[in-house]
């Protein structure tokens, strides 16, 4: 497993996120400090309310594609 922390200002940046991390083949879950939920679920996604904290975990050894996705959310 990797963690990656990210931060979501906008709906647009969890649509944009959702919509880019759904095309990844290994399970990704958007933890907060009081949740954690799909990170493929845009619902799921926009009911964590702290979005300046949170992590995606990934469940996979070589994370390489999801590293160029992260970068835009730091």
């Amino acid at each position: 497993m990797r963690e990656f922390p990210i931060t979501l200002q906008t709906e647009r940046d969890i649509v944009n996120l959702v919509t880019r991390v759904d095309k990844i083949p290994y399970p990704i879950e958007a933890a907060s400090e009081s949740c954690t939920v799909d990170a493929k679920s845009i619902l799921g996604v926009m009911a964590i309310g702290d979005r300046e904290n949170i992590c995606l975990r990934a469940y996979s050894d070589d994370c390489r594609d999801l590293e160029k996705i992260v970068k835009d959310f730091q």
